[in-house]
């Protein structure tokens, strides 16, 4: 399965191709099983736990206490070199597709997923102090200068909960404990 592959690489550009699939296809989603949706978001999370999440990390004390047992120990280890800036930038796609296309609305509707979706606050709040350095041209068509990380996390975190009957007690806590923190 190459959304659970032991290199970053496969991985990261797995989970962008998925997201592609998705975008396109979208309203017609092509997974006929929830487990294809629940691997598919879960490398979403980790895409942007891996390589947005920043250098900066919350420690004890500032609310990140809150927020334990979020990432998915499951997750196989990965190998392989990997340019960071480059990973950083796919990632960044990821997540901007992810909020202009509302696709994380498709978590609520499954029945076996509802664990990603504080998952996925935990993982969105812990890389809302990532900022990139200069992207390369290349790159740069990918994440416009004027779209923010804060601002497509917002919009997801915030649709989410606008779309959530319930929001998990986990997510309110952590929430509450980073904005006052």
């Amino acid at each position: 399965h190459l959304l659970q592959s032991s290199d970053k690489n496969v991985r990261l550009f797995a989970s962008a191709c998925a997201m592609e699939v998705l975008r396109i296809l979208a309203p017609d989603i092509p997974f006929d099983e929830d487990d294809d949706l629940k691997d598919i978001f879960a490398s979403f999370i980790w895409c942007f736990d891996t390589f947005l999440s920043g250098t900066t990390r919350r420690g004890p004390g500032n609310g990140s206490e809150h927020c334990d047992g979020d990432r998915d120990k499951n997750q196989p280890k990965t190998t392989g070199k990997v340019d960071e800036q480059t990973c950083q930038v796919i990632a960044f796609h990821i997540l901007k597709l992810l909020s202009s296309t509302k696709l994380y609305v498709l978590m609520l509707d499954m029945d076996n997923a509802l664990d990603l979706v504080p998952r996925i606050f935990f993982s969105l709040l812990r890389c809302s102090d990532f900022s990139f350095p200069a992207v390369p041209p290349p790159l740069s068509a990918l994440s416009p200068p004027d779209t923010s990380i804060s601002d497509l996390i917002k919009e997801v975190l915030l649709g989410l909960a606008a779309e959530s009957e319930n929001l998990d007690p986990n997510v309110t806590k952590c929430v509450l404990a980073l904005a006052c923190g």
